[in-house]
């Protein structure tokens, strides 16, 4: 029994391991699932199964819906918060704060980044506390974030750490003058590329294609479109619709299939996606809309992932403000 214990302990490690590299990768094909399962059954190792849960909690908050994804993550906050591990509450409160500031609550992801921070100063780990700044920042709407920017550069040092490093130089580009942002921003994202995390270089490239938009440069459109691309080819349904909404914001083209979904209803919902959408608008819950409508729960997800990108909003809340008819 001791060594099937320990097969198994070994096993959820191996699988929690290769679910990290495939995120970090970009492979998030039935990621979602496979982690949702993880943090099911991972009973002989408690710290796989919180690890699992975060991992899955930052997938949803790419892919959606954002009430799961928010979900999962204040679930792992609590469960770390109890049993005092501060690994996982770090990176769950700053994967909150950016889920936050997606869904325009600048005072929550304050807060949430705020308490990471607070968690990686006192054990004086700045790699832990780098994304916290740069989240942090980014609340503060570049405002008063210069001293923690500081702080976070001393702390850091020359630390062998690329997304640590990629946060610090994003965060500085919040708060540089206008004609070193692009420089800084750039940087970050040869950074992440270099390091082969392909959605944080998608963000990061995202980021630097607004920056070119709003100078007019014409550099923003083929950085905003690289990084749909890459959203798409991982099924980040709500980084795809955000960046849909940036790009018609400031004019550039949506190539196919990101213009408008199925050739036969281009732009249009579908007559059960707006069915759908229009009862998610009302407030039902997916599993209330599929007993409704006799659909799989899963279905219901997949609705209104599709009415949300062609309506190009970020998250389900924007329904119930939205004329969906």
């Amino acid at each position: 029994m001791a060594d099937e214990a320990e097969y198994l302990r070994v096993a959820e490690v191996v699988s929690l391991v290769t679910a990290a590299v495939d995120r970090a990768a970009g492979r998030w094909d039935g990621l979602e699932e496979r982690l949702r399962r993880l943090g099911d059954t991972s009973a002989t190792f408690a710290a796989a199964s919180l690890d699992s849960m975060l991992l899955r909690g930052a997938v949803l908050a790419a892919t959606g819906p954002a009430e799961q994804a928010v979900e999962v993550l204040r679930e792992v906050i609590a469960i770390a918060g109890r049993t005092g591990a501060v690994w996982p509450l770090i990176p769950a409160e700053t994967t909150l704060s950016r889920l936050l500031l997606s869904l325009d609550d600048a005072p929550g992801a304050a807060e949430h980044a705020t308490a990471a921070l607070d968690l990686a100063r006192a054990k004086g780990n700045w790699v832990w506390a780098a994304e916290s700044v740069s989240c942090l920042v980014d609340a503060l709407g570049g405002r008063g974030g210069a001293d923690v920017v500081a702080e976070l550069r001393a702390g850091l040092g020359v630390a062998d750490a690329p997304l640590a490093q990629a946060a610090l130089l994003t965060a500085e580009a919040a708060i540089a003058p206008a004609d070193d942002a692009g420089r800084l921003l750039d940087e970050a994202r040869i950074l992440l590329r270099k390091a082969g995390l392909r959605y944080e270089e998608a963000l990061a490239g995202e980021r630097l294609g607004r920056w070119h938009c709003e100078r007019g440069s014409g550099d923003g459109g083929a950085l905003l479109e690289e990084a749909l691309r890459a959203y798409g080819a991982m099924g980040a349904d709500r980084d795809i619709a955000r960046i849909c909404r940036v790009m018609r914001q400031n004019g550039v083209p949506i190539p196919y299939p990101w213009r408008g979904g199925r050739p036969s209803h281009g732009g249009t919902l579908s007559s059960r996606e707006r069915e759908v959408a229009l009862l998610a608008a009302a407030g039902k819950t997916n599993q209330e809309i599929a007993d409704a409508l006799f659909l799989s729960r899963r279905t219901v997800e997949s609705h209104i992932a599709n009415a949300l990108r062609k309506l190009g909003l970020a998250s389900r809340k924007e329904l119930r403000t939205f004329p969906v008819d």
